[in-house]
């Protein structure tokens, strides 16, 4: 079933980007209320995140990601069972709107979104976590991978 049109906040990231955590949570929980200083990215492996991101809500199911802006308060709406791989990082921003173009090499994103069927990102967060918590992966290096993902997302 295809979904709806997005209608959310888009935002540019501007590289370089710092990552500061990558974990992963498979658990039924509400999200946490909190405001971070660092964007999450999540990706929904199984089950559901709903978030509201200052007034915007998400609604993302396995299969797709959501983003949550440093600075902005956000508190889940639900209670839910769900597998999250997620990236805590740093990178330069910017709030644009929707019909907006982005310079070629810019990343611009919505809160949430599919993820595209063409690359298997999941498989690849996957394989990176693996390597990231048995060492293989320096934050350099897990830092070029995630920004080569938000470029694979912000691809129209």
């Amino acid at each position: 079933m295809e979904k709806k049109e997005i209608n959310c906040k888009y935002f540019e990231l501007t590289p370089p980007l710092s990552v500061k955590e990558f974990g992963r949570i498979a658990r039924v929980n509400r999200h946490p209320d909190r405001t971070m200083n660092v964007w999450t990215l999540g990706v929904v492996v199984e089950g559901k995140r709903t978030i509201r991101v200052g007034k915007d809500s998400i609604n993302a199911a396995a299969g797709e990601y959501f983003l949550l802006p440093p600075g902005i308060p956000h508190f889940g709406i639900e209670i839910e069972q769900h597998d999250v791989y997620y990236f805590h990082y740093q990178i330069r921003s910017l709030q644009v709107e929707k019909e907006q173009k982005s310079a070629k090499g810019m990343i611009r994103l919505p809160l949430w979104g599919k993820l595209p069927a063409e690359v298997d990102l999941t498989g690849l967060i996957m394989v990176l976590y693996r390597d990231y918590r048995l060492s293989y992966l320096t934050d350099e290096i897990l830092g070029l991978h995630l920004l080569s993902i938000l470029h694979i997302l912000s691809m129209d």
